[in-house]
């Protein structure tokens, strides 16, 4: 039996980044703000996955918890909108 592995490039960072429009990214359910995030195309199309690297503010701490998270062992599937901002 084979096995195939998928390597995914790395984001860009810095600079180019930097230029990108930021977006809020709300609970689904209370609306409260999770974390702005740099995202390459704007409002042209929804959120789909997002790079830690482009977490510009983490208002809830959503980084952090994540990685308690990974290390404990717990498993989250929380849901989250996109809202866009004019930045």
């Amino acid at each position: 039996s084979s096995s195939a592995a998928l390597f995914m490039g790395k984001p860009k960072s810095g600079s180019v980044v930097d230029s990108y429009q930021t977006v809020s990214v709300n609970c689904k359910k209370c609306k409260t703000k999770l974390f702005r995030y740099k995202k390459k195309n704007g409002t042209k199309s929804n959120l789909i996955k997002c790079y830690v690297e482009r977490i510009s503010e983490d208002c809830q701490n959503i980084v952090a918890e994540k990685q308690r998270q990974v290390d404990g062992g717990s498993n989250s599937n929380d849901e989250y909108d996109d809202e866009y901002d004019d930045d």
